[in-house]
């Protein structure tokens, strides 16, 4: 197995181990993580902000129009 970098070492043995040091902080909610993007995608659920890529070519299409 070949690995990128080092961050891919180490995202491959948490899912290979199971670790999940990333635990969401929302009041009621379990879910852990064992990477710090993806609880932040997920926390995103909890507070309704989501910035997509659709959003992103949505605000660049905007300013081709206006200008």
């Amino acid at each position: 197995m070949h690995f990128v970098s080092s961050l891919s070492l180490i995202y491959d043995y948490k899912s290979i181990h199971g670790e999940k040091p990333y635990k969401c902080t929302w009041d009621g909610c379990s879910w852990k993580f064992a990477r710090s993007d993806e609880l932040t995608r997920h926390f995103r659920k909890h507070t309704g902000i989501n910035f997509s890529r659709s959003d992103h070519l949505s605000l660049h299409r905007r300013r081709h129009d206006t200008a």
